[in-house]
């Protein structure tokens, strides 16, 4: 029922019930193996406990092959390992920011003087305050 709060909602009960370990059982089964398609082959393990539960549980149980042709190319599952190093704390990085903005700020004052830098400085607050006055 959608929108519907109480964790205790009954719809069926007795033998009807929910079972919820059946359920956490097939949940953890089925998230353990390879579902895709192309990669799983009919004699999966889990596709004939899944028709053996469904046939316990009602007569009408087929299996029926399904071919995909669609022109599309899968390839295998692939081994990899992944490698984790550790590396230097983002405080190097702050630093080495830091320390560039201060080498561009002097050479700023050597290539423009003191006096050209500053009203560099305040032409570019004045084009940040010009842009914040439109919006």
């Amino acid at each position: 029922i959608y929108g519907y709060e109480n964790e205790q909602l009954e719809i069926f009960e007795g033998s009807l019930a929910i079972n919820e370990h059946f359920v956490d059982a097939w949940m953890e089964t089925l998230t353990s193996h390879n579902r895709m398609a192309p990669f799983s082959t009919p004699s999966a393990p889990y596709q004939q406990a899944l028709y053996n539960a469904l046939k316990a549980s009602t007569s009408e149980v087929t299996q029926q092959a399904v071919v995909f042709d669609d022109g599309v190319s899968f390839y295998g599952e692939i081994e990899a390992e992944m490698s984790v190093y550790k590396v230097k704390p983002v405080s190097f990085d702050v630093l080495f920011s830091g320390c560039l903005a201060v080498y561009f700020l002097f050479l700023s004052f050597v290539i423009q003087g003191v006096r050209g830098s500053i009203d560099g400085f305040k032409r570019f607050l004045n084009i940040g305050q010009k842009s914040k006055k439109r919006y």
